[in-house]
């Protein structure tokens, strides 16, 4: 690839997915949690960072700008996938083919922001960390604060290595694929909002580890202002409830709590700007009680009222 033609802004969030939450004139309304203010910025300005995976170390080793290449594989069915069930209207079970095709995509789209560059940037010095404090143990000299204790971990070439591994992505997406799935339209007045970290991850067992394919996860992907996609661990839901009458359905909803905990989780875990095509909800969004303390995700849900029928959902908070 010459020079000229490199591509330079590089979309951690693709394009296709960010105009599901942008106006027709492809803008969206952005608001930014560190600094708290928001602003308006159209699909091509948001969701990318300069030659992001441009990797000298990898670009030495492969062809250049590998990973923007690779991606792309990805974005075209993924587009086509999405765009069936944001358009449907009445009764639909998202096809097989189409399930796979989101379970890779949603996994590929999971380990490919700055919020995962930094976690296993985090994960690889608390590694180097822990075989540091084991040296100096074993020849009896005394341990190291963590708070003193630096390594710089190419955290950019760690993310394309895990994002390039076949095991890691494909059993990423297997078990993905092999979860409870539900697609919920969001019948409320609030719409759901996106971020610069899209795939987000909560909890029903809040003691156990959050992870994207770990026991009790509920994995909350927005695949529009409307469209909720909610992948559920099977192992903890089966002890619950049947889910395979509506496994993979679309399901209107008129109930807030899964909208609010989706929002919510895209505030918390996203690592800076909100985007959503309502600018009302990005002018309250750091104090809105919608996102922040209304609704508590750590509380256990009840799932007893599943499965349900293809018109409502209905699902109970129990609070403790």
């Amino acid at each position: 690839m010459s020079v000229s033609k490199a591509t330079k802004k590089q979309h951690f969030v693709p394009q296709f997915y960010l105009r599901g939450f942008a106006n027709a004139n492809d803008r969206l309304n952005v608001y930014d949690k560190q600094t708290k203010k928001s602003f308006i910025d159209t699909v091509g300005q948001v969701g990318q960072q300069r030659f992001f995976y441009d990797i000298p170390e990898l670009s030495k080793a492969t062809q250049k700008q590998l990973l923007e290449q690779w991606f792309q594989m990805f974005e075209g069915a993924a587009a086509e996938s999405i765009r069936k069930i944001i358009s449907v209207e009445g009764e639909y079970t998202i096809a097989n083919p189409d399930r796979k095709i989101l379970a890779l995509f949603i996994a590929v789209q999971f380990m490919r922001t700055p919020e995962f560059r930094k976690h296993v940037g985090e994960i690889a010095e608390g590694i180097a960390y822990a075989f540091s404090q084991l040296h100096l143990d074993a020849k009896g000299i005394k341990a190291v604060a963590r708070e003193d204790f630096t390594i710089n971990a190419n955290s950019a070439l760690l993310q394309a290595q895990s994002l390039l591994s076949p095991d890691s992505v494909d059993e990423m997406a297997k078990e993905l694929y092999a979860n409870v799935w539900l697609i919920l339209k969001n019948e409320t007045n609030d719409l759901l909002v996106t971020s610069d970290h899209p795939v987000v991850i909560g909890n029903f067992t809040p003691d156990s580890s959050i992870g994207l394919i770990s026991y009790g996860a509920k994995v909350f992907f927005p695949l529009s202002t409307n469209h909720l996609l909610l992948i559920m661990d099977r192992d903890y839901i089966s002890q619950y409830t049947n889910f395979e009458a509506t496994d993979g359905a679309l399901l209107s909803s008129n109930l807030a709590t899964w909208f609010h905990e989706a929002n919510q989780h895209q505030y918390d875990q996203c690592q800076r700007f909100i985007y959503t095509a309502d600018g009302k909800i990005v002018k309250g969004i750091a104090l809105s009680e919608k996102l922040r303390g209304t609704y508590n995700p750590s509380k256990q849900l009840e799932v007893s009222s599943f499965p349900v029928s293809r018109q409502q959902i209905i699902i109970r908070a129990r609070r403790r």
